[in-house]
């Protein structure tokens, strides 16, 4: 285990009291036994650059964030070469950060490319109690696609980095409708992390996107405003019925 970082900064509208520090430590498993220890700090120092500047806009993050890091073979184009999970946000945040290696030029250019939206979109979860292990909501493909969605406009327009598995298409809102009749025990692999049967991918990210997008448009209000809502009222301010 390697493990460094903390994060000395102002608190911007935070729960927590003015000046205290959120502390992030960042552990690299086994799979980093291939980074150079360069390699390591440098993908240190990414995510704390990155941490810190979402912490300044979110509220209600906790004091402290660990990230464990992995590095896997598996190919993650398609999001700039980082993806993973939230899977505790109380009374420490924990996440899990998969770094591609087999991204073009490596794991330290994946996480150059893709470490800022992975960091914006996941912390966007810590605010909102979105975690595998601490979930906040009840069970339902409806309550991941607002949550999921959230985090996803979050990202984008902070970021300014847009993926295309998070693009919608015209057909966004006959998806919405159909996940709103799913049973609570619906696949979330076929209808949000993975693909559906069907062939579509990605459909409660995608639909998320498009649902928050239009909560934004038709209320006025900012995607921070928003994600202090419940998804009902965020349904119904896009428009939809979430009986």
């Amino acid at each position: 285990m390697f493990t460094i970082l903390m994060i000395l900064m102002k608190s911007s509208g935070r729960s927590q009291a003015v000046n205290t520090p959120l502390k992030i430590k960042v552990h690299f498993d086994e799979s980093g036994d291939g980074l150079t220890k360069n390699e390591k700090k440098e993908i240190q120092q990414i995510i704390d650059s990155h941490g810190k500047e979402s912490a300044v806009i979110l509220k209600k993050l906790p004091d402290s964030v660990i990230i464990e890091v992995q590095i896997i073979d598996r190919d993650l184009q398609t999001v700039d070469g980082v993806s993973g999970w939230t899977t505790e946000h109380l009374p420490t945040g924990k996440i899990v950060a998969l770094i591609s290696e087999v991204y073009p030029g490596g794991a330290l250019q994946a996480a150059k490319e893709g470490m800022k939206t992975f960091i914006f979109h996941e912390f966007h979860h810590l605010t909102r109690g979105w975690s595998i292990h601490q979930n906040e909501f009840a069970q339902g493909i409806d309550n991941a696609v607002i949550n999921e969605g959230l985090a996803v406009v979050f990202a984008e327009d902070y970021t300014g980095i847009r993926h295309e598995a998070n693009a919608y298409s015209d057909e966004a809102e006959q998806w919405v409708e159909e996940i709103l009749q799913l049973p609570k025990d619906a696949n979330y692999n076929h209808w949000v992390s993975g693909k559906h049967p069907d062939g579509r991918t990605y459909i409660g990210y995608r639909a998320g996107n498009y649902v928050i997008r239009e909560a934004m448009q038709k209320s006025g209000k900012s995607i921070l405003e928003l994600s202090n809502l419940s998804p009902a009222e965020i349904y119904e301010l896009a428009g939809f019925k979430n009986e």
